[in-house]
Formats: C-alpha cells, sequence, structure tokens
C-alpha cells in the first residue's frame, strides 16, 4: 500500500493534484503509471483510495475512489523541551507521530539547551512517519512557547500531567489516565524543569506523574509518555 500526503478534504470522484515532492515520489521514484491505485491521507482523519488520472511530472492527478474515516476517541498534546542535539529530538518527532499523537508544543525553560528549531524540517518528518506509519492523523506543530505561557492555557475537561522523576506508585501515568478525553503532558529538557516550575506548573493543575522507575532522556520520555496513554485507553474497563 502506497500512500501519500495531500492536505485537504475531497470527495468521490474529486481529482487531486500532489505536489511536486509527492508528484516524484509516486511517478519517478514507485514508478507508478495512469491506473494504477493508490492511496492519500489528508492527515485529518481521512485516507482515500485513487486511481492515477495524470502523470505529468511534479503533478501527479489521482481521482478519489472511495473514502476511509477515522476518529481517535482522545487527544494527545505533548509538550518537550528540544534536546541540544537535533537528532535526539527528531527521533522523537517520528516515533510519536508513528504511535499516534495529535499535537507538539515545544517548550523554553529555565533549563533548556537549545532555543531555535527547524520547524520545516520538522514539518517534513512529521509527514513522513504519518505514511509510513499508515495513520489518519497528521500532528499539529506548534512553535517554541514559553512554559509559563502554556501552563496559563485552559481547556475543559482535559488532563494535564507534568512528568517528573521520583514519585509514587500510585502516580504513575497509567494509573491517572481517564480514558477517552483530552490530555496534555508536559517533559522537561535535559536538565529537567527546575523546582519552581514544577511548583508553578501544579499551582496551575498539571498533575505530578511517573513515567516508570528508570531516568529516561527527554526525547525517551516523550516517546513513553505518548505510548502510555495509548496503552491506558486501550485496556478494557472492568
Amino acid at each position: 500500500m502506497h500512500i501519500f500526503y495531500h492536505p485537504q478534504k475531497s470527495s468521490v470522484n474529486d481529482v487531486v493534484t500532489l505536489d511536486k515532492e509527492e508528484s516524484q515520489h509516486c511517478l519517478k521514484v514507485l514508478r507508478h503509471k495512469k491506473s494504477d491505485q493508490v492511496y492519500f491521507t489528508n492527515g485529518m482523519g481521512e485516507r482515500y483510495l485513487c486511481r492515477i488520472v495524470g502523470d505529468q511530472p511534479g503533478a501527479a492527478q489521482l481521482e478519489v475512489l472511495s473514502i476511509e474515516s477515522f476518529t481517535r476517541p482522545f487527544h494527545i498534546h505533548i509538550a518537550i523541551a528540544p534536546t541540544k542535539q537535533p537528532d535526539r529530538i527528531e527521533w522523537f518527532l517520528e516515533k510519536v507521530c508513528e504511535l499516534g499523537v495529535d499535537e507538539i508544543t515545544f517548550l523554553e525553560c529555565e533549563h533548556s539547551v537549545r532555543t531555535k528549531l527547524k520547524l520545516e524540517r520538522a514539518e517534513k518528518i512529521t509527514i513522513s512517519a504519518l505514511k509510513q506509519s499508515k495513520n489518519f492523523i497528521k500532528a499539529k506543530l506548534n512553535g517554541l512557547v514559553k512554559l509559563d505561557e502554556l501552563i496559563q492555557t485552559q481547556q475543559e475537561g482535559r488532563q494535564n500531567f507534568v512528568a517528573i522523576a521520583n514519585q509514587p506508585i500510585e502516580n504513575y501515568l497509567i494509573a491517572k489516565v481517564k480514558k477517552h478525553t483530552s490530555y496534555l503532558i508536559l517533559i522537561g529538557p535535559e536538565g529537567d524543569f527546575s523546582a519552581a516550575e514544577i511548583d508553578r506548573a501544579i499551582s496551575r493543575g498539571f498533575l505530578p506523574v511517573s513515567l516508570g522507575e528508570s531516568v529516561l532522556r527527554t526525547e525517551t520520555a516523550g516517546i513513553v509518555a505518548c505510548h502510555l496513554l495509548h496503552v491506558a485507553n486501550q485496556i478494557p474497563t472492568p
């Protein structure tokens, strides 16, 4: 199954044109031709079965034959401080997008070691992971936001977590998750959140939670948090 990305909603019988990069991948790399059937996703919960009806270089045209829709019954928002080494935060992006994440915000904290990001490259990583994993939903990427600004935001019904070490077993993230709701979890920088930052987050309603007994790198903690939120929603209700 070859899946491409085209960020718009479409209907059956619509003809859509892939951008230059996706067209080259379709026609030049994978050597698809007219009448071949392929898929594209808009990253908004829909995947389309299509037939290639135009094979102009750089402008592949696809006719929509049928549509599959998907709605995730929960929303995962991970706010994470970028790592000093860019490849480590890129690895985080790739893996959480494969697992399924709805939104990612990059945090600027007291102990942050990186305050500049290449969002264009990050966007390409999310699209690549979306296609590779055959998911329906592309993560929304937000640029750098100061921690104190983010914790001021309120959303009704959302569970707010801050991941910190040395929490008692009853404060493990997976034990605190309420199913089928919205989650925001804060992941600190390589030097962790400061004590004052943790206190301010708690005062704004963020619950301190543990991701397990091991001391995790920033990017690993983000991936583990995403996975645990998925697992918590998949465990059958007693």
